[in-house]
């Protein structure tokens, strides 16, 4: 197309890819601190699992990817954290995180696909004949170790099946809301 001057991208969905492999034996040892008993369900160890300097470590390069990609310059706090274990041929349905604004999964181990979705509404969906990320209604991660993937925490995302009958799947889930003041006038609000 001769004419064409350019193409916008508009209202995208930011999803960070930050490799932090220094924090992979650090992960490894806590998941090895908990039993099996510990989770509930089948797939989540549900409550505040990181240490504190765990916190501080993912915080910060949250905080920075915030204030230098996305130019947000208020602090952001962590306010849960999680395991997920998912066994051969298990996966987790779609699902958005609410109460929080931006959330986070580290991957310390191989083989994790993480499936985000767009589920904003379209007047009519033709099927493109080449899927880019122009048009895609969903995109697969398969992430490296210590990769840590940042996304707002409204996209739905889904673990797609782990097929692998030798070893239990783990990450690691986390979200943030904003610390102190935000949005203005009569809807402003101190996190």
């Amino acid at each position: 197309m001769d004419n064409l001057v350019g193409i916008d991208s508009l209202f995208s969905t930011p999803v960070a890819n930050i490799q932090l492999l220094e924090l992979v034996d650090p992960v490894e040892k806590l998941l090895s601190s908990y039993n099996y008993k510990d989770f509930s369900g089948n797939c989540t160890i549900s409550h505040d699992v990181l240490t504190d300097k765990l916190k501080k470590a993912f915080t910060k390069e949250v905080q920075q990817f915030l204030q230098e990609y996305m130019h947000m310059g208020c602090e952001i706090q962590m306010t849960t954290s999680w395991f997920t274990r998912i066994w051969d041929g298990q996966f987790l349905n779609p699902h958005r995180h609410c109460n929080s604004w931006w959330s986070c999964c580290f991957y310390f181990e191989e083989d994790c696909r993480i499936q985000l979705n767009d589920r904003t509404y379209q007047q009519m969906f033709v099927i493109p004949e080449k899927q880019t990320l122009l048009n895609a209604k969903e995109v697969t991660f398969e992430p490296n170790v210590g990769t840590m993937l940042v996304f707002p925490s409204g996209v739905e995302h889904q673990i797609l099946p782990h097929n692998d009958k030798e070893r239990v799947r783990f990450s690691l889930a986390f979200n943030f809301i904003p610390k102190g003041k935000v949005g203005y006038g009569d809807s402003s609000w101190v996190y």
